[in-house]
């Protein structure tokens, strides 16, 4: 079963358990909202092989953001204070934005560049 967590900072939407993204947006004729995706893991950009959502924010701008940290951070995990971190995929494959999938993972670059300097 599919589980939906709001997106902080994005009122109308929820981020799902699967790495789907879905609009809560209230009718204008005040009925109940009538959820609908707006993104599954697709929309990838073309470069990193990752996938992105274009979502409105709160003050109505328009926003875009990679998938995975808005899982991670809508189901409570936050990267460690440490170091920076990224979104890891432990299948390799960046276009599934599962929650069972995602983890942090310190930033490569960052990592690197702090190893050689305590090194010397």
């Amino acid at each position: 079963m599919t589980t939906w967590r709001p997106l902080l900072g994005f009122p109308t939407y929820e981020v799902s358990d699967e790495g789907l993204v879905r609009s809560v947006r209230p009718r204008a004729d005040g009925l109940p909202a009538v959820p609908r995706t707006v993104c599954g893991s697709i929309g990838g950009n073309q470069q990193s092989k990752r996938a992105y959502v274009k979502l409105y924010d709160a003050a109505g701008n328009r926003r875009t953001l990679a998938l995975g940290p808005l899982v991670l951070r809508a189901f409570g995990i936050e990267p460690p204070n440490t170091f920076p971190h990224e979104v890891a995929y432990r299948d390799g494959n960046s276009q599934n934005n599962a929650l069972e999938n995602l983890c942090w993972k310190p930033k490569k670059k960052f990592v690197c560049r702090h190893t050689r300097r305590d090194a010397a």
